[in-house]
């Protein structure tokens, strides 16, 4: 199999599901149902995940609040798009 654009690769994920990392500390799993050449996605059956991260002044550890919603049909703008992947690695 060989691949001529980075796209290419994004091609096989059609109809699986897959997590996207996006800019503003977002996450998005769900089913790729379609993409184009400027990296938008329309994704299926989507959970996004808004991450929220905060420093206790008392301690200056991290806290992170995680905020969950679903969406049953989502288009995500490519210029937000930072990383699309399987969300589980596959074993053979």
């Amino acid at each position: 199999m060989t691949f001529n654009q980075p796209l290419d690769l994004v091609g096989l994920c059609l109809g699986e599901e897959v997590l996207v990392k996006l800019r503003g500390n977002r996450e998005v799993q769900g089913i790729l149902t379609s993409y184009d050449e400027h990296t938008n996605l329309l994704i299926t059956k989507a959970k996004e995940t808004a991450i929220n991260v905060t420093v206790d002044p008392n301690t200056n550890e991290e806290i992170e609040e995680r905020t969950t919603r679903s969406i049953p049909s989502l288009f995500v703008r490519g210029d937000l798009v930072i990383i699309i992947a399987p969300p589980k690695v596959k074993q053979m």
